[in-house]
């Protein structure tokens, strides 16, 4: 199994500094995964696209809170009223958003590829973003 804290590429403790000094490896499979891909990503020049892109994009520009609200739609499972609750919207309210999530980005929550690509690009990304 390999040792994510090793030499060669910096290791998870050299990228996250935040992360525990001493862990086994179940508990920072994923980060370690995660960051593989990404270095695998950056190495062959390419990027994960698609609606984390668009709705980055269209945050910015509009000032909105739209990949808040996919994100807080995918934490909880696409349950629509928790997410609202959670970010303290109206139910309605967070549905229209997700209705311009769909708009903007094409994100169709009922196609579960495109949910997992989504989720994995949106954690990539978080490994990207400063503490």
């Amino acid at each position: 199994m390999p040792d994510p804290t090793s030499t060669g590429s910096p290791g998870l403790q050299q990228q996250y500094p935040s992360a525990p000094r001493v862990a086994a490896f179940e508990d920072v499979q994923l980060l370690y995964a995660l960051s593989r891909l990404r270095g695998a990503l950056r190495q062959d020049g390419e990027t994960l696209g698609g609606a984390v892109l668009a709705l980055e994009r269209h945050d910015r520009h509009q000032h909105t809170q739209l990949l808040a609200t996919l994100r807080c739609y995918l934490d909880h499972f696409g349950d629509t009223n928790a997410a609202a609750t959670q970010l303290h919207l109206h139910p309605n309210t967070f549905r229209y958003r997700l209705q311009r999530i769909r708009e903007v980005s094409g994100f169709d929550p009922r196609d579960a590829q495109t949910r997992f690509l989504t989720e994995l690009h949106l954690r990539i990304r978080d490994l990207e973003l400063p503490d």
